[in-house]
């Protein structure tokens, strides 16, 4: 479902957001809040057979690209593990990627990709690794 577009490949998607807004706006009962810090979330895959998220991956994308933070505010943006929003755009609206490492082959192999695909849409990459302790710390840091 794409079409070339004066030498641009162009996706075939629906317009969700049309106007700036900021939290302020988000309407309650989208939000759980505890010590005014509010928690959302969206495009997650709960059971089988939901059919595909990039419906919900162009919402996403969308929202980002028209929210307005106030000073003091921030937004972090938790994705499923993998690089696929950086196929969907979604890190496009991004200020910066942080990328959770967990201490397994898979996850440390997938810092190189991530920081690659991070460079490649200006975005800088920060590493925070999770469950560090004495005997993993010298090789996850390699």
């Amino acid at each position: 479902m794409e079409k070339a577009e004066a030498g641009k490949v162009q996706l075939l998607t629906h317009q969700f957001f049309n106007e700036t807004w900021g939290i302020e706006d988000i309407p309650e009962g989208y939000y759980s809040e505890k010590d005014g810090v509010k928690l959302m979330s969206s495009g997650k895959i709960h059971t089988a057979n939901e059919g595909c998220a990039c419906t919900m991956g162009n919402v996403l994308t969308q929202f980002i690209e028209h929210l307005v933070l106030s000073e003091g505010e921030y937004a972090l943006i938790d994705m499923e593990a993998g690089i696929e929003h950086f196929g969907r755009g979604i890190d496009n609206g991004m200020d910066l990627i942080l990328m959770v490492v967990e201490p397994s082959y898979k996850s440390l192999a997938l810092t190189g990709k991530v920081s690659e695909l991070g460079t490649s849409i200006g975005k800088p990459v920060y590493l925070v690794f999770n469950k560090v302790d004495g005997e993993n710390q010298e090789w996850m840091k390699k």
